[in-house]
C-alpha cells in the first residue's frame, strides 16, 4: 500500500512524464523509471530543484552528506524495503541514483552508445550517450548484493 501511495504522490507531483524504459517493467521498476525521468527532466533547472522535489516526497529522507562533500545524500525510508539512494551534487547540476534494481542500469546500456571509460584514481565508470545526454554507469557489489550506479549531469553550465 505504501508503494502505490509513493507511486501516487509522485505521478501527481511530477504531472504526467513520458517513461520510455520497457513498457513491461514492474510497479517497483516503474516507480523507478518514472523518478529517474523526471529527475532527469529537472536536473538542469536552478540549484536546489532536485532537493526541493526529494523533500517533498514522504517516502525520502535527506541522510547527509557524501563522504567527500560532494552530494546530498537522500534514500528511500526503510518501510519501502526497497533501495534508492539519490546523491545531488553540490558544486554542478546533476544527480547520482543508486538502485538494486538494474531497469535503468540496463536500459542505458542496451541503448545507448558507449563513448569511453571515465577514470579516477581506483574509481571507474562507463560513459554510455543516449541523444545529447551522457551516463556514466557503474555496477558494485556489497555483502553479495549488486548495486547499479548512474551518474548524470547537465551538460549546458
Amino acid at each position: 500500500m505504501k508503494k502505490i501511495l509513493l507511486i501516487l504522490v509522485i505521478s501527481f507531483s511530477m504531472g504526467f512524464t513520458t517513461v520510455n524504459i520497457n513498457k513491461k517493467l514492474s510497479n517497483e521498476q516503474s516507480f523507478e523509471v518514472l523518478l529517474f525521468n523526471k529527475l532527469n527532466e529537472i536536473k538542469c533547472n536552478d540549484f536546489g530543484t532536485i532537493d526541493a522535489l526529494l523533500n517533498s516526497l514522504d517516502g525520502f529522507y535527506m541522510e547527509g552528506k557524501s563522504s567527500d562533500q560532494t552530494m546530498d545524500i537522500y534514500k528511500l525510508k526503510s518501510s519501502y524495503k526497497k533501495y534508492i539512494s539519490i546523491g545531488v551534487y553540490v558544486e554542478y547540476k546533476g544527480f547520482r541514483f543508486e538502485s538494486i534494481s538494474p531497469a535503468i542500469y540496463n536500459y542505458i546500456l542496451k541503448n545507448g552508445v558507449y563513448k569511453e571509460k571515465f577514470s579516477k584514481k581506483d574509481f571507474f565508470m562507463l560513459v554510455y550517450k543516449i541523444g545529447n545526454e551522457e551516463y556514466l554507469l557503474k555496477k558494485s557489489y556489497h555483502n553479495g548484493q549488486s548495486y547499479y550506479l548512474v551518474d548524470t549531469y547537465c551538460a549546458y553550465d
